[in-house]
């Protein structure tokens, strides 16, 4: 029961936190007198410039490879995603290995009133999901995935920009962390009093704990961003998430009282690297026919 509770506190938090190369560099530091430019005005420009883009398109690497009481899992994707910002409507091809399981997962989603259409491909058969807006665990921003990094930018602590000459683009790569501080306040966004009641109702070992707790005094969530210095459009953004993932787990100990718990997971790495990413290169997103007319499903928790 505890090590079921623990997964779901973990992916609570851990799944909506979580989810090239070129040559002749020069590289330069930049100070913030010789620029008279702050480090609030540059995640400002970035945040500012996502939020009036109209679409976006982007390849995603990410791995998550933990150990729990010795028994490691390893789950890597490879995701080619578009989205029409402010919408949530997306569209995302994803690859993934399991443990050396492979599959390919096709999807689309789309508002519908109050509700989200989800379309899923699977080795060429279609599901269609309808879920209420409400129900949805993420930000309560209208909008889609891609926007939320807006908030990891929001709360970033620059430790470093460099500025740098990248093909025929001048770029900025800026190294930082968002700090404990800045966790709980997207998480306090994420997670509704609603969801932590429902959580504490439905398992009787948090009836008397605070919840919350789990995601207060974190390891930091460590960022790297690489950002056009004309549009201040981000071309490429790296999530370092092992520190911040073991801290969940010693909170999540604590939480139950079990202090064990902590030792027998082991994170080695979780990482979410997006690449080359575009900005309204598109319009609009088209969803098939095939998929529009799939059967629909319930899922029966």
């Amino acid at each position: 029961m505890k090590r079921n509770l623990l997964i779901i506190l973990s992916l609570m938090l851990l799944i909506g936190l979580f989810y090239g190369c070129f040559s002749n560099s020069e590289k330069q530091s930049i100070t913030v007198e010789e620029n008279k430019i702050t480090d609030n005005q540059i995640t400002e420009k970035i945040v500012s410039a996502i939020e009036n883009a109209h679409s976006v398109e982007f390849e995603t690497e990410g791995i998550i490879s933990q150990k729990y009481a010795g028994k490691e899992t390893t789950i890597e994707n490879i995701t080619y995603s578009q989205e029409v910002l402010g919408t949530r409507k997306t569209y995302n091809e994803i690859f993934s290995r399991e443990n050396g399981e492979e599959y390919e997962i096709i999807s689309y989603t789309e508002p519908n009133g109050e509700y989200i259409d989800v379309y899923f491909g699977v080795y060429g058969t279609w599901l269609k999901q309808s879920t209420d807006k409400k129900q949805l665990n993420e930000l309560d921003m209208g909008s889609d995935g891609f926007l939320l990094f807006g908030e990891y930018i929001k709360r970033l602590e620059v430790t470093e920009i460099l500025e740098e000459k990248r093909g025929d683009k001048d770029v900025f790569i800026i190294t930082g962390e968002v700090a404990s501080q800045g966790i709980e306040g997207i998480m306090d966004s994420f997670v509704s009093e609603e969801q932590l009641e429902s959580l504490k109702s439905s398992h009787e070992v948090l009836k008397n704990v605070d919840v919350k707790s789990i995601y207060k005094n974190l390891k930091p969530i460590k960022m790297k961003l690489i950002v056009d210095s004309k549009t201040y459009l981000p071309i490429e953004i790296s999530i370092d998430m092992k520190e911040m993932a073991e801290s969940v787990y010693t909170n999540m100990a604590r939480l139950v009282g079990n202090q064990t718990i902590a030792r027998l997971f082991d994170v080695e790495e979780m990482r979410n690297d997006k690449k080359n990413i575009s900005f309204d290169t598109f319009d609009d997103i088209e969803i098939p026919e095939e998929a529009r007319n799939a059967e629909e499903y319930e899922i029966i928790e």
